[in-house]
């Protein structure tokens, strides 16, 4: 990303916003500030009277929930020096909030004098050591979870424009079952239940049926009615199928980091 069309922001750590090695997560209810992919972060923390500088990370995505908010890097460095602000000409009286917004020429100036780069430079995730690959497997994970089920922009998300079922693939709710007397909410014809059907009936008034069904015998049509005597079996459509019953299907299975590719239903694909 330009880093011209980067912003620079300042997050103070405390009991409520924590770092966890590569990624800060803030468990108060306070508002957290539009970062963009691609902004770099300076991580400050308060000991003896004092803010020090004790990290440098460039922000990837936030990710909220009922209690917390995730603020996720794709790049992090430690400072072992640990430079106070003050240094830079910041004093504690401007942090009045978490997260603060940072000029961007000051947060240059503290990164090209702390490690010696431009933020274009700044270093991210290689993937090489196991913590690593863990947390961008999360990352993935979060992703997925995110783009698939949703809510993607936390759980006061509205959306606009489109049907929920067109934003997120699964996820959807099954009908509600409302009593005995109401059917399935939101089926008719065929789908509702019969009243007529669902009447308590004597023994003597039930109708045997006399026709022949092999067990494991396919029905030769989609509406669901058998015919041994046809050789011919038509699968159930996928648009008649009224199941509830969720058309996909997910597999998950770790394997060693030396695999290049795996096997699955008769597919290959490369990791």
């Amino acid at each position: 990303m330009d880093s011209n069309l980067s912003n620079a922001w300042l997050i103070k750590l405390s009991e409520s916003v924590l770092l966890k090695e590569l990624f800060v997560e803030v468990t108060s209810t306070l508002s957290i500030p539009d970062l963009q992919d691609g902004d770099g972060i300076l991580l400050v923390e308060e000991s003896n009277g004092n803010i020090n500088v004790i990290a440098v990370a460039r922000f990837f995505r936030k990710r909220i929930s009922v209690d917390k908010v995730q603020l996720f890097f794709d790049g992090i460095v430690s400072l072992e020096s640990k430079p106070s602000l003050e240094k830079y000409s910041i004093t504690t009286s401007t942090i009045n909030v978490p997260i603060t917004r940072l000029e961007w020429s000051t947060f240059q100036s503290i990164l090209s004098e702390i490690l010696g780069i431009d933020f274009a430079d700044f270093p991210i995730l290689s993937g090489e050591t196991p913590k690593e690959q863990a947390y961008v497997r999360d990352l993935l994970q979060v992703a997925v979870e995110d783009d698939l089920l949703g809510p993607a922009n936390g759980p006061d998300e509205e959306i606009i424009g489109m049907s929920v079922r067109d934003r997120y693939l699964v996820g959807k709710l099954s009908p509600l079952i409302k009593g005995d007397d109401e059917g399935v909410e939101g089926l008719e014809g065929s789908l509702e239940l019969d009243k007529e059907e669902t009447k308590e009936v004597s023994p003597d008034e039930l109708n045997t049926k006399t026709g022949r069904h092999t067990p494991g015998e396919e029905f030769s049509s989609s509406e669901g009615t058998s015919d041994s005597e046809n050789d011919e079996s038509e699968e159930v459509s996928a648009f008649k199928n009224q199941s509830l019953i969720p058309s996909s299907v997910g597999f998950t299975f770790c394997v060693d980091g030396s695999v290049e590719e795996v096997r699955l239903g008769g597919k290959v694909g490369q990791i």
